[in-house]
């Protein structure tokens, strides 16, 4: 459950300035992450605590399971799940500027805690949907394999949290430290990317 919990605190982070001249990156593909109903994405999650002990190696989905239209445009529904247990459900959208992922609430119609990973970026852009994101490029290796990624970097005070997207494939790496409570010495939370499945 602490894996969803980190995943569910990515939503609840958020509620565009470039730097000088930064460089466009080239993506061929048209989107961050491939949306279509069945599309699947399987991690293994993991932290380091003060003194490098390791904990243990927690496996959990990310699953696109159908449309929906929420004022008359198409969104799809996604679920995270772990050890059996379904997370709620979030709506995740690619825009014209990029991937968008809130829950939503059917009784308000509105979005909760959105979120929006602005493709295509630049290459040390910074950019604000509610609070600064900073983007960067990186080549990530997980079991899954090695991918060429944007870096999306949330920092409030000593929490900071990072996402790595492979174009066309999806979040292939999440990476997030924090202050333990005890000691106040940095928590660090992995997430890598070990299989995937993209429909046609």
């Amino acid at each position: 459950m602490k894996t969803l919990l980190v995943f569910f605190l990515l939503f609840l982070f958020l509620w565009g300035c470039n730097q000088n001249a930064p460089t466009q990156l080239q993506y061929r593909e048209s989107s961050l992450m491939p949306l279509q109903e069945g599309n699947r994405w399987d991690y293994r999650s993991y932290s380091l605590s003060p003194g490098n002990l390791k904990s243990a190696v927690r496996e959990y989905h990310w699953k696109i399971v159908e449309p929906v239209l929420i004022n008359g445009e198409r969104y799809y529904r996604s679920f995270f799940t772990q050890e059996g247990a379904e997370a709620p459900a979030s709506v995740i959208r690619n825009t014209s500027n990029g991937l968008f992922i809130a829950f939503y609430d059917s009784t308000t119609q509105h979005f909760v805690a959105p979120l929006l990973f602005k493709y295509p970026a630049r290459e040390g852009e910074i950019y604000f949907f509610g609070k600064e994101i900073a983007v960067s490029s990186a080549t990530v290796t997980t079991p899954a394999g090695t991918f060429n990624c944007l870096a999306y970097q949330m920092t409030e005070g000593r929490f900071r949290i990072t996402y790595y997207f492979a174009p066309g494939v999806g979040m292939v790496r999440s990476e997030m430290e924090y202050p333990d409570s005890q000691s106040g010495e940095l928590i660090s939370e992995y997430s890598d990317l070990l299989d995937y499945r993209l429909l046609p």
